[in-house]
């Protein structure tokens, strides 16, 4: 998964997500302070897992247990699948 960056003065604070493949993909998620930008970053993050086709039909999970806990706060958009809420 990512790191996060810290923006040049003046510029927003940003943190860069990135999940290898099968989901594949990379974001730049950019905040007004660098805390903003961890919060929308893992909104971002959970919007990405718990709405991936991995994860409805099981094949993702950590410590053997697939399509329950990712141990990441959900978006209000996936409680009906995902454990609970951001």
């Amino acid at each position: 998964m990512g790191g996060c960056t810290r923006g040049q003065v003046g510029y927003p604070d940003l943190i860069t997500i990135e999940i290898d493949a099968p989901i594949d993909v990379k974001r730049t998620i950019y905040g007004a302070s660098s805390m903003q930008a961890l919060v929308l970053g893992l909104k971002t993050l959970a919007s990405y897992l718990y709405g991936s086709d991995e994860y409805r039909e099981k094949r993702l999970g950590i410590g053997g247990e697939f399509g329950g806990n990712l141990f990441i706060p959900a978006p209000a958009e996936f409680l009906k699948d995902a454990p609970y809420p951001f």
